[in-house]
């Protein structure tokens, strides 16, 4: 339980209001009644306070104390970003350090073993690390809805503009009691993204029955506009609190590869032509030579690509 309340000595005082320091005597602190609960404010514990911070009850001493501003608010285990490069007292960088269970026994009824490599010392728990990593909501599968009116179907060139953002091979699930021509409801299509919207914050698309057709290009064709109300759903990935997720560099394997199909070439990659092979053939029309051993030339150096965004390094802080 705590209070916020203002006081003159010998005031009445009301729940919700805000106490000031500077209205204290503090040779003489006031008695005064709190509406509600407390019936004095005579155990008043002020140190070093300025205007404008504020005194917090503390139920398990049955004391109010002076809570600075840099805390005041918080919760153990909350976060905060800062550009301050060391923690304020009452804060503990996030950095993956480890720290006593004694010293800091709030904060480790908190966090227990969440962060844990198995090499802790005895008696010590470790702090989330988020030097270099970014946050993301944790829990359940997030949901997106791409939302669309009739008015937003184009029928002529296929393409449908929907609220938010999503890109070519998102998988989206189609919601409407009369959905438009040649989509059904409930149906899982995939994206092709056309364009962005960056003053509506709206996405025009074109649906693919398949990923390898979104990939393609390959659309499918819109007979009519349909009735409202109409949208598309994009789950997200579930998110474990604590877990690491992803990697700033990337290098795409052969699955990773867009669908596509390597040409024959031109008859100068074709070598050791020989009629007398079982593997080698000469097409007496055109005059073309095929070889079943060869290859077409390599391309790309199988190099990590940067999967980074724009990005401003802050510090992470946890409160103890």
């Amino acid at each position: 339980m705590a209070f916020t309340v203002t006081v003159t000595p010998g005031a009445q005082l009301a729940a919700g209001e805000l106490l000031d320091p500077d209205e204290f005597n503090a040779a003489a602190l006031p008695t005064v009644a709190v509406a509600g609960a407390l019936t004095d404010l005579s155990n008043i514990n002020i140190t070093s306070v300025s205007d404008g911070q504020v005194l917090t009850y503390n139920t398990a001493t049955s004391k109010w104390i002076n809570q600075s501003s840099s805390v005041s608010g918080f919760a153990t285990g909350d976060l905060k970003v800062s550009l301050v490069a060391a923690a304020p007292s009452g804060w503990l960088l996030c950095d993956g350090s480890e720290k006593s269970q004694s010293t800091y026994a709030a904060l480790y009824a908190v966090l227990g073993s969440t962060y844990a490599n198995g090499l802790e010392t005895a008696g010590y728990f470790r702090l989330p690390d988020f030097r270099g990593a970014r946050l993301v909501g944790a829990g359940g599968v997030g949901v997106q809805y791409l939302r669309f009116t009739t008015a937003n179907v184009n029928a002529t060139n296929d393409t449908i503009e929907v609220t938010g953002d999503v890109k070519t091979g998102a998988a989206i699930t189609l919601v409407g009691a009369l959905p438009p021509g040649n989509l059904t409801n409930g149906v899982t299509y995939y994206a092709i993204y056309q364009s962005y919207n960056s003053g509506t914050h709206k996405t025009t698309l074109k649906v693919a029955s398949s990923l390898a057709n979104a990939v393609a290009g390959t659309a499918i064709d819109i007979s009519s506009t349909g009735s409202d109300p109409m949208y598309f759903t994009h789950s997200r990935s579930t998110r474990s609190l604590g877990n690491l997720h992803g990697w700033e560099t990337h290098a795409l394997t052969t699955a990773e590869l867009a669908a596509h199909a390597h040409g024959p070439g031109n008859g100068s990659s074709f070598v050791n032509y020989d009629p007398g092979s079982a593997n080698h053939v000469k097409y007496e029309a055109t005059d073309l030579k095929y070889n079943t051993s060869a290859t077409t030339a390599s391309a790309g150096s199988s190099t990590a690509h940067n999967s980074v965004t724009p990005e401003i390094a802050v510090n992470v802080m946890i409160k103890t």
